[in-house]
């Protein structure tokens, strides 16, 4: 009897399963491969994406090349001048620089006002995030796809400081992502008060003056701690372009009056900001929308007096030449210094003013009260006491003539001329000549 012929046996690992079978005999689905492939292209996008942010915001702001970040450096960046005072040591009297002039004032001698309009106008999240704010760039792109074109970067304050300090070349991607990493970089070595201060003593003001001590000087001819909230306000509002609401650089009556109305709106926002901020009190704010604005030109540029000259000649001397290279300052005028003279500021004061005035009566003795012949009046931008000037008389009424100089309107009383003469008579045996 034949024997049956058996199959021979295929491990069970080799048999096709009835999924496989399954598998192999479902027809291709293009809709399932692009769902694959967008799973797969979305799985490796969040890895790269959080490795980019490890990197960026981790990793990167550890290193300082060149010691970089240090304090040191950043303040020789800032180009301090060197500042010198009376013998009180507290009065100003003058300042050496060499490129860029500014009056460093450290964070914790700040008026609060002036640190709370900056953040309330620039940056309102500046003491939360770490340098880069997601939620005001995402607000700044939007504003700038409404207006279709770019009108807001979403710069942080950290981000603004870093541009000050370091520089940078275009508005490109690349020069915004080494402007990021710089501020993050300055989060990361420094406190967010030393960034505010880095910030307010580097912002352009006006010709070679930075930062909020010469704004304070120039724009209210006052020192920062004097002013009030409305002018600590304009400063403030000012800082990323003051050519824009300086009533002091315009040539035209009307680009005067234009610069005036763009500061008022300036101030009322940045007003506005701190309300909402709650960094002003309701009676504060309706206070200080009302105030007016005055403003007064200072100037900034440190005269070169008699004693400010003998100060100079002491530094630059040979002994001071030793002091320098001691302490490794290769230009003094920028290194920051404070320099104590043995002058008194009331016994400067008042011979400086007691020359000018007697200097005065002098000349006009001389001149037997006749004015030089000039045809236009004087283009006054300071008045000061003792000082002569010419000035075009616009009108005379009760109160007196009405006289313009430059930018100044002046009143002078009607004066007394029988007393006038006897003045001049005593003074130089001569008789008045008729004004």
């Amino acid at each position: 009897m034949p024997t049956k012929r058996r199959k021979p046996s295929i491990p069970s690992n080799k048999r096709p399963s009835k999924a496989r079978k399954n598998r192999k005999s479902k027809p291709f689905s293009f809709r399932n491969f692009l769902f694959k492939w967008f799973l797969r292209m979305g799985i490796l996008g969040t890895l790269m994406g959080v490795g980019f942010y490890f990197w960026l915001f981790h990793f990167m702001p550890t290193l300082n090349p060149n010691n970089e970040y240090s304090k040191e450096n950043i303040l020789s960046k800032l180009s301090s001048e060197t500042s010198v005072y009376y013998n009180d040591e507290n009065t100003f009297m003058g300042s050496f620089f060499a490129n860029e002039h500014r009056r460093y004032i450290p964070y914790e001698k700040m008026p609060e006002k002036i640190i709370q309009a900056i953040v309330a106008g620039e940056d309102g999240d500046f003491f939360e995030h770490n340098g880069f704010n997601p939620k005001g760039f995402a607000r700044a792109m939007l504003n700038n796809l409404k207006a279709r074109r770019f009108v807001a970067g979403g710069s942080t304050l950290s981000q603004q400081t870093a541009k000050n300090i370091f520089g940078r070349k275009g508005r490109s991607v690349v020069a915004k992502y080494h402007e990021l990493v710089q501020a993050l970089r300055l989060e990361k070595n420094f406190s967010k008060e030393e960034i505010l201060e880095f910030y307010l003593n580097q912002f352009y003001v006006t010709g070679t003056g930075r930062g909020v001590g010469i704004a304070s000087r120039y724009f209210f001819d006052k020192n920062l701690k004097d002013l009030s909230i409305r002018q600590l306000a304009f400063i403030a509002g000012s800082v990323k372009g003051p050519h824009n609401y300086d009533p002091f650089i315009q040539k035209t009556d009307e680009s005067y009056k234009r610069a005036i109305e763009k500061g008022q709106h300036r101030i009322e926002y940045i007003l506005s900001r701190m309300k909402k901020e709650n960094f002003l009190t309701k009676a504060e704010y309706e206070r200080e929308m009302k105030a007016p604005t005055k403003f007064s030109r200072g100037t900034f540029r440190s005269p070169l007096t008699t004693g400010m000259n003998q100060v100079l000649i002491t530094l630059n001397s040979a002994d001071f030449e030793k002091i320098w290279a001691k302490h490794d300052i290769d230009h003094w005028q920028d290194a920051h210094l404070k320099i104590v003279s043995t002058l008194d500021p009331q016994i400067q004061r008042g011979t400086h003013l007691a020359l000018r005035q007697n200097l005065t009566r002098l000349s006009l003795a001389l001149e037997n009260f006749q004015l030089p012949k000039r045809k236009s009046p004087s283009r006054a931008q300071r008045l000061t006491q003792g000082e002569a000037f010419y000035g075009e008389v616009v009108k005379e009424d009760e109160k007196g003539l009405h006289l313009k100089a430059g930018r100044y309107q002046l009143i002078f009383p009607v004066i007394d001329l029988k007393k006038f003469e006897e003045y001049g008579e005593k003074s130089g045996n001569r008789k008045t000549r008729e004004l």
